[in-house]
């Protein structure tokens, strides 16, 4: 297949969003400590040519303004080479695959659907690591689903223009990706704007509320939801068995 729209892994997104935190974090203490500048030790050991280690001092000022911009553009073009790992291309023929060199075409798939599949385990090296895998389902005339996982819904929409026919469940998986951006988003405003001054009690425990049904409620009915109506049996992973949907994993 030769032309259609690629869609990248978002999986960087999640480490992206945890160091944006980070920095929003410094930042909200700097504006509302009244720092003039945050230091940033910038510290080396290097050798001089006598062949004696020594300290080399180095210190960067910056302003809590200046701290968050540079930080987030970092985060930024660190981000970028990631989006040159394609996962899925979508055409008018079908969809492929690259990483298994797949072609799948229109007339093989019943439906698609883009649901939230947690992915839970105990970490190889120790902890527990929990993300909900924004992914993307091919339901298959009498074969396995294929699950992609970490992909954009904007790849559920390039299948509604090139198969304008195909079911699908834009209807449910826009307005839960609308909620998951609007919650970040207000987030990351009321920090960036406010310093998070004045945020009420009950403010605070509706953020807790909403963040609880985003991470563990809304990705259970969405796929429950989706299981019902394709007659499927897509699952959560465990934190002791890993994932243990009868799928295709991409």
């Amino acid at each position: 297949m030769e032309k259609g729209i690629s869609f990248h892994s978002i999986y960087y997104r999640y480490f992206t969003f945890i160091f944006a935190l980070l920095i929003l974090f410094f930042y909200v203490v700097g504006k509302r400590q009244g720092f003039d500048s945050l230091d940033v030790d910038l510290s080396v050991v290097k050798r001089d040519t006598a062949r004696f280690a020594c300290d080399t001092r180095y210190e960067l000022k910056l302003s809590p303004g200046e701290f968050a911009l540079y930080g987030n553009g970092i985060l930024l073009l660190v981000s970028l080479p990631f989006y040159f790992y394609k996962k899925l291309k979508v055409g008018r023929e079908g969809i492929y695959l690259p990483s298994i060199k797949l072609f799948v075409p229109w007339e093989e798939i019943n439906a698609v659907s883009h649901v939230w599949i947690s992915e839970a385990c105990l970490v190889k090296k120790g902890g527990v690591f929990l993300y909900n895998r924004k992914s993307i389902v091919f339901y298959r005339k009498e074969k396995k689903p294929i699950c992609v996982y970490n992909i954009s819904l904007l790849s559920l929409y390039a299948v509604k223009y090139y198969r304008p026919e195909m079911p699908t469940n834009l209807s449910f998986a826009s307005p839960a990706t609308l909620f998951n951006i609007g919650l970040n988003a207000i987030f990351l405003l009321e920090g960036y704007l406010f310093y998070f001054r004045g945020l009420q009690l009950k403010s605070f425990i509706l953020w807790i509320l909403c963040y609880f049904f985003k991470v563990f409620l809304l990705p259970i009915w969405m796929l429950k939801r989706e299981n019902r109506i394709h007659r499927s049996d897509l699952q959560h992973d465990s934190l002791l068995s890993g994932n243990r949907s009868d799928a295709i994993h991409i």
